[in-house]
């Protein structure tokens, strides 16, 4: 990768942290209700790996970013041109209040002025 395209994703990265930074803070925040806000670190991390991908239609630019975890995937964030975004981080954790169901992630969703989160529960096998 040349340097100027690693200077740009640098710069589209740091132009659309503060919408991270929301977006990671609305996810955390679904975790407070069921005592598992200690699973995500009070700032976002920083991301293992960056790119960025054109739409075909319009040819707008998407920052599409991953987590990592002792070298395992455990989260994306997609943050499209016009500031919506979607992100989604792994917790794998039984649910501690609702027998039977499990914690698979906490999602998050929307633009900077209006973020809505929700935890992804499947039932246990």
């Amino acid at each position: 990768m040349s340097d100027e395209v690693k200077e740009a994703k640098s710069l589209l990265v740091k132009e659309k942290w503060p919408i991270v930074c929301s977006v990671w803070k609305a996810m955390r925040e679904q975790l407070q209700p069921v005592n598992l806000e200690q699973l995500l670190a009070e700032d976002p991390p920083d991301f293992g790996s960056v790119e960025v991908r054109k739409d075909p239609f319009d040819q707008s630019e998407s920052l599409i970013a991953h987590w990592y975890n002792k070298g395992q995937m455990v989260g994306n964030i997609v943050i499209h041109a016009n500031d919506q975004a979607f992100a989604e981080y792994d917790v794998v954790q039984p649910h501690p209040s609702k027998t039977g169901w499990f914690i698979e992630a906490t999602t998050a969703w929307g633009s900077a002025s209006r973020i809505s989160a929700e935890l992804r529960l499947i039932q246990s096998l």
